[in-house]
């Protein structure tokens, strides 16, 4: 009767553990071998770097689910038994979980026993605490096995050693390391460190997260210098620096009594050599106008190189131009901000030590006032006030906005009124008046300024006595 009621009440919390052994089958199931950092990684993803584990068994277990208790209290219960579960696989020499819960003579959970049991297992060379503490009423057991084959591990009753359950599990082969994944980058340059990343597999191309140790990298060059590396948990890190250009190989081999090895290869690139500078302009810009430089450090094939930092000189062949005596390079360039004072080719330079560059730009003269332009409806009927724009213009027919002054406007209209008259102020190169005409026929309006009065520009308009409708 108590054996069917425990298996009713035996809960789901053994279901992770039984997970734990199926994920451990399933880590091996990649055949392909990786050659690549990004297939590192995956490696590294799939791997089960259990690392340096604590024998300290959690406070608590997931929860139970729905289990059959009587309505009254077990605390007073006394302690006949203990459930013991194990995963059905398991992986050798990483940590797994075995459950175990204390029942009554009913084969009910005891949720307040808080006894100590000890622990002992099959493996002689399993590493298990030596005793566990329940928290009510159920532990987890944290077990590293180190021998294949089945395994029984036992909890028995610290207080009543005949109080004791086992639980059987298979422990898997052991995963051995028989090489080396390598990760080098693609290409590398002369003189620098290169980072290396390595990883223990085995056969099947498996991560082997028990493989630990040291190694050394070798290369193919002969110049080239690399630190020694450190295993932990099957992986480890390191660097290279290679002093010949071109392919090189570079192989990791472990130490030890059965060393195993693994090689990549890379491309290593000759350093970037300081040549020259470059000073990169707008092709045109104005006079006055503020322009961006950009100066910038060059090899012979006029690649930017990145790494370089230093300051430069900087001259011009602008008497007028504004410009800062030098500027400091960060990552290969800097940039600076010019106005430019002379109208023509100007070229700025850069000099560091015996290296220099320069760039030319053209220089637009500022557009001079070259007339004016009125505009004004073509007709107009007498009497009536119309709205006329006045405009200062360049040698292009553009408006010159720059423009600021008096400016003198007459007519062929004896009788035309101006508002607010014959002497109109022009701002920013434009100017609104008002023309009330008074004689039929076409009339004109003349425009007259400029620093001696020589520039000029007018408009026609047709006047007329009133606006006749049309006949529907």
């Amino acid at each position: 009767m108590a054996s069917t009621r425990l298996s009713r009440i035996i809960p789901q919390m053994f279901l992770a553990a039984r997970r734990t052994g199926s994920c451990a089958e399933g880590v091996g199931r990649s055949r392909r071998r990786l050659r690549s950092e990004p297939r590192l990684e995956r490696l590294e993803s799939r791997s089960l770097l259990a690392g340096d584990i604590s024998l300290v068994a959690p406070t608590s277990l997931p929860s139970l689910g729905p289990v059959e208790t009587p309505l009254a209290s077990a605390s007073s219960a006394t302690l006949a038994s203990i459930v013991v579960k194990a995963p059905l696989h398991v992986p050798s020499g990483q940590v797994v979980y075995v459950a175990a819960m204390a029942v009554d003579a009913a084969g009910q959970p005891i949720r307040d026993y808080a006894g100590t049991a000890i622990v002992t297992s099959s493996d002689p060379l399993a590493r298990l605490p030596e005793s566990v503490t329940f928290q009510a009423g159920r532990v987890l057991v944290p077990i590293v096995f180190h021998t294949s084959g089945e395994q029984v591990i036992t909890i028995t009753d610290a207080a009543d050693p005949s109080i004791s359950a086992s639980a059987t599990t298979r422990v898997a082969q052991p995963i051995v390391a028989t090489s080396i994944l390598v990760a080098v980058p693609a290409q590398v340059v002369a003189g620098r460190a290169a980072p290396v990343k390595m990883i223990a597999v085995d056969a099947a191309g498996r991560p082997v997260p028990t493989f630990t140790g040291t190694a050394s990298i070798t290369t193919s060059d002969p110049g080239a210098t690399a630190t020694q590396v450190s295993f932990i948990n099957g992986r480890a890190q390191g660097t290279v620096t290679f002093a010949a250009s071109g392919p090189q190989t570079l192989t990791v081999t472990s130490h030890g009594d059965a060393p195993i090895s693994g090689a990549a290869a890379t491309n290593v690139l000759i350093p970037q050599v300081l040549t020259r500078f470059g000073v990169f302009l707008p092709v045109r810009a104005p006079v006055g106008g503020l322009v961006t430089a950009i100066v910038a450090a060059l090899d012979a094939n006029g690649r930017p190189i990145r790494g370089f930092a230093g300051t430069v000189g900087l001259t011009c062949t602008d008497p007028l131009a504004t410009v800062p005596e030098s500027v400091t390079l960060q990552d290969g360039r800097a940039s600076i901000v010019v106005r430019f004072g002379t109208a023509g080719e100007q070229t700025l330079t850069a000099t560091g030590g015996e290296l220099t560059g320069s760039g030319s730009i053209t220089v637009l003269a500022p557009p001079t006032l070259a007339g004016f332009a009125v505009l004004m409806p073509k007709t107009v009927v007498a009497r009536l006030p119309v709205t006329v724009v006045l405009a200062a213009i360049d040698n292009a027919g553009k408006p010159l906005a720059g423009f600021t002054g008096d400016v003198t406007v007459s007519s062929s209209d004896p009788l035309v009124r101006l508002l607010p008259g014959t002497t109109v102020k022009v701002t920013n190169g434009r100017a609104v008046l008002r023309a009330v005409f008074g004689t039929e026929g076409r009339q004109t309006l003349t425009v007259t300024g400029g620093v001696d009065g020589s520039l000029s520009g007018s408009a026609a308009t047709l006047v007329v006595t009133s606006v006749r409708a049309t006949p529907v």
